[in-house]
């Protein structure tokens, strides 16, 4: 299985929580487990360098594409948290049944929102 879920997870963790992945770096160092250590001392850099990096830039962009990027956090997020409790092929098929699900609602919700109207006309007329 990937690293992948818990770097999403990990990627999300506080400025409080930088002393505590430096020493346990230190820690999986001292216990050989240099891959470990390795792996959180490149989170500790960029959770150190990336706030500087996107500070400025994401002050400059308008609400709209705020929003749009938190959404995208948001769906990655959550597709880790599934991909974790239910293993990489699972959570594959989880996902890519949520996703079809929901392109086909935006398919058919213009249509279903043309019946409503149509039923609420009709009823209103008395027809």
């Amino acid at each position: 299985m990937s690293s992948l879920p818990l770097g999403a997870f990990l990627s999300f963790l506080p400025e409080e929580c930088i002393p505590v992945i430096a020493v346990t770096a230190g820690f999986a160092l001292v216990f050989g487990q240099r891959r470990l250590a390795i792996y959180l001392m490149q989170l500790l850099g960029l959770l150190l360098i990336l706030p500087l990096i996107f500070g400025p830039l994401l002050d400059k962009l308008p609400l709209e594409v705020l929003v749009f990027i938190l959404l995208a956090i948001i769906l990655g997020t959550f597709k880790s948290i599934i991909m974790l409790l239910l293993g990489r092929e699972a959570g594959g098929q989880f996902i890519g049944s949520l996703a079809a699900d929901f392109f086909k609602w935006m398919i058919f919700a213009p249509f279903r929102t043309c019946r409503k109207l149509s039923t609420m006309v009709s009823r209103w007329f008395g027809s």
